[in-house]
């Protein structure tokens, strides 16, 4: 099966399982799924076949970075190695015995 087929398999098949698992299966506006999966493929679409969607979404990617690397400032100023994830080199010197909650 090649790539464009389970891609398609996929967006039929999950809301079909969804629907056979639901309980209130009259209840289902389809007209909300249909636009859900317009919007997708739409999307999709845009950064996929366009440079300057791809761009704009690697530019989303890096805001959303140095916003989670900012987060991150707080907890290693506080806890120091403790919130490092993996053992291995902190800054400062000194190893990491992995991220442990406080």
């Amino acid at each position: 099966m090649d790539d464009h087929a389970m891609s398609i398999a996929g967006l039929l098949l999950f809301p079909l399982i969804a629907w056979l698992f639901s309980n209130h299966r009259r209840t289902v506006n389809w007209r909300v799924v249909g636009w859900g999966l317009g919007l997708q493929l739409l999307f999709g679409f845009i950064v996929f076949r366009f440079p300057l969607g791809r761009d704009m979404l690697r530019g989303l990617n890096n805001v959303v970075i140095r916003l989670v690397e900012a987060a991150m400032a707080g907890p290693r100023f506080v806890f120091g190695p403790l919130s490092y994830g993996s053992s291995g080199p902190v800054e400062g010197g000194g190893t990491s015995i992995g991220f442990i909650l406080a």
